[in-house]
């Protein structure tokens, strides 16, 4: 891909951080192609300075990883006004939106390199995703993502909540004691005067007895 570059951009740098076994190999391949004046390893970068400058010092952020999870430094970059290259598969389709501070290209090496030479060569381009950059890694911050998740959490305790129960009059009922005890006193009238009477009656007889 930086062949086809080299051709439309004689002055490209190509910078690349990171250590790992794969480094001599590559450097082994950039000589033979005839690009170690374009291409530059600068080894394992701390993050105390040394990470941000690398990304500022770019004009562009190429980024052609086939499985990568995450993609933060996508945002790392975006975050300091460099706009990026990349692949979207896998965890970077979550975090580019072509236009919004990148270019999205597929793996193919011509599209790729079409898309490094149209961001070098256009300074008005590079500019406007720079711009563009800043404010989507802001969406992404911390503050911004406490935020989404707070609201997140919010919307399922309020999913979560039971409906109100619905309030039902009821009519006064009179008390089942006291309807029993209605009922039982009114016919003792007569059974007591039928008592008397049979009473009174004995006692007169026991009276009329010689």
């Amino acid at each position: 891909m930086l062949v086809w570059v080299k051709a439309e951009v004689p002055n490209v740098l190509l910078l690349i951080a990171g250590e790992g076994p794969a480094r001599k190999q590559l450097e082994g391949l950039t000589r033979r192609l005839g690009l170690a004046e374009q291409v530059r390893f600068i080894g394992y970068l701390n993050r105390d300075g040394s990470l941000e400058d690398f990304y500022a010092a770019g004009d562009a952020f190429v980024f052609a990883s086939r499985t990568e999870t995450q993609g933060l430094v996508l945002l790392e970059s975006k975050a300091m006004g460099t706009p990026v290259i990349s692949t979207a598969v896998m965890g970077t389709r979550e975090v580019l939106s072509d236009g919004e501070g990148c270019l999205i290209a597929t793996d193919e090496e011509q599209e790729f390199a079409a898309h490094c030479i149209r961001l070098l060569t256009d300074r008005a381009l590079r500019d406007l995703l720079s711009a563009k950059a800043v404010r989507y890694a802001e969406q992404w911050s911390a503050p911004m993502m406490a935020r989404r998740m707070l609201n997140l959490y919010q919307q399922v305790i309020e999913s979560r909540k039971p409906s109100p129960v619905p309030t039902v009059r009821l009519n006064a009922v009179p008390s089942v004691r006291s309807t029993e005890s209605q009922c039982q006193s009114e016919p003792q009238s007569e059974p007591i005067s039928e008592a008397t009477e049979i009473a009174s009656t004995r006692n007169a007889r026991r009276r009329a007895m010689p």
